[in-house]
């Protein structure tokens, strides 16, 4: 695939204008698929760590059990967040072999 860039004029810092290159609109696709595979891998991660730690607090608190609650659903969080990854991963190699 042979993406053709557009060549636009940019004023720099020093008051000249310069010839450059527009990325393609591929470039710019790739690019803001970058940005959301990144926010979903945080997501995936930091959410189901962050939920168990907080729910496990709650229900220590609730049954004066600590820190047994908050330790057992922290590392459920660790372990699914790292299930979560490996779906995510599993599922851009399934598109790139398409």
């Amino acid at each position: 695939m042979n993406a053709r860039k557009r060549k636009v004029l940019k004023l720099d810092e020093n008051r000249k204008f310069t010839v450059v290159e527009e990325p393609s609109k591929i470039e710019k696709d790739i690019k803001i698929f970058s940005i959301g595979l990144a926010s979903e891998i945080g997501y995936s991660i930091a959410i189901p760590i962050v939920v168990g730690a907080l729910v496990g607090v709650w229900l220590d608190k609730r049954f004066n059990t600590a820190p047994k609650l908050t330790l057992s659903l922290l590392f459920g969080g660790i372990i699914l967040s790292f299930v979560n990854l490996f779906r995510i991963v599993d599922d851009i190699i399934k598109r790139g072999k398409k």
